[in-house]
């Protein structure tokens, strides 16, 4: 596997741990929940094709973290051949997410087919490597006891309901595998701190005598990164 630690998307550079993007069939609620959690306006109807290209605004997560949430196109089931190659680029953005989320409607029939279609163009653009996290939305129109999608987060775009529920679970995606760790940065080294940005999210940060005092949440590969690049690790065992 190859380390990504940023890429560009829209003009805008995006660090390793901070994409999440939103997927789901046209009509599910993406919009609405999107506007939702990052406090925007974008334009939301239920309607196909509301959204024709992706849109980005950071968010925050339960513990200060900063992420980016993507809304991409709506879904649709044997999209015509000639909107495949107009939309496929916004599409294949989705390989680039560090976190899938698939937005569902519980008031929808075809819920099951659906959402098979959502996971199928996925899995056909290659975006099978970042986990993916099932989000139930407009639960607030059905019965409580109702399991309709196994393991998905239960949510309300309309009224907010489940929604911290989901940004504590993205959270929990994007910490896997990781630890947090602080180090320092001596300021012969000082150079290297556009690099060690684009590693990931920096939770806090100081400057001391001897240089700058980072926390940061890595993965081994990218610990292994920054101590090339003249950290200090001073906490290895930290979590």
């Amino acid at each position: 596997m190859i380390l990504r630690r940023s890429h560009n998307l829209n003009g805008l550079t995006i660090h390793k741990g901070e994409y999440i993007g939103f997927n789901g069939y046209s009509g599910v609620g993406k919009s609405t929940l999107f506007n939702l959690l990052t406090g925007s306006d974008v334009y939301a109807m239920d309607q196909l094709f509301a959204t024709l290209d992706s849109v980005s605004r950071p968010a925050v997560l339960p513990h200060g973290g900063k992420i980016l949430l993507v809304d991409t196109v709506g879904f649709i089931r044997k999209l015509p051949h000639d909107l495949v190659k107009a939309f496929r680029a916004t599409l294949e953005e989705a390989k680039l997410a560090d976190v899938l989320v698939i937005v569902s409607d519980a008031a929808d029939q075809e819920l099951p087919n659906r959402h098979r279609t959502v996971e199928e163009v996925l899995d056909s653009l290659g975006a099978t490597e970042a986990p993916r996290i099932d989000a139930l939305n407009k639960c607030d129109l059905c019965q409580a006891g109702e399991d309709l999608l196994p393991g998905s987060v239960r949510i309300s775009a309309r009224t907010g309901e489940g929604t911290d529920l989901l940004l504590c679970k993205i959270e929990e995606a994007l910490d896997a595998g990781t630890q947090e760790i602080q180090f320092l940065l001596p300021f012969d080294r000082y150079q290297a701190m556009a690099k060690l940005r684009k590693l990931g999210s920096v939770l806090s940060e100081e400057y001391v005598d001897e240089g700058a005092l980072l926390t940061m949440r890595l993965g081994v590969s990218e610990i292994a990164y920054a101590e090339q690049l003249g950290v200090k690790i001073l906490d290895k065992d930290r979590k």
